[in-house]
């Protein structure tokens, strides 16, 4: 589990997460996954990437890859969720739980 909060960037919102936990899980770099995005007002809002194994397998789904952010030849897998999608889910300043699973990762805002 990592809590992370939301940033706001003169694009859009940003939240950003990397490093062993990734690798770890098998997020490695390269990773592609969909993106499943719930808003639901009183309850919890939330987005979850999915793991793919081909990109066929989208169709008109938000998808994304793991990126690599290596240093010195070290391997360090990093996801950048950066879009107008995140600040319609977590505003700028929302402090945020992720959970990283082998199939997917879950980004939580808990409800108030």
């Amino acid at each position: 589990m990592i809590k992370t909060t939301s940033k706001k960037t003169s694009r859009a919102t940003r939240i950003w997460i990397e490093g062993s936990k990734l690798e770890a899980a098998g997020w490695g770099c390269g990773t592609r996954f969909a993106i499943e995005v719930e808003e639901d007002a009183g309850r919890e809002n939330w987005i979850t990437l999915w793991k793919i194994a081909s990109p066929d397998f989208l169709l008109g789904v938000p998808e994304g890859k793991v990126s690599d952010g290596s240093r010195g030849g070290k391997p360090r897998p990093i996801i950048d969720l950066h879009s107008k999608m995140v600040e319609k889910v977590f505003p700028a300043g929302t402090e945020v739980t992720v959970f990283i699973h082998p199939d997917r990762i879950e980004y939580y805002q808990e409800a108030k």
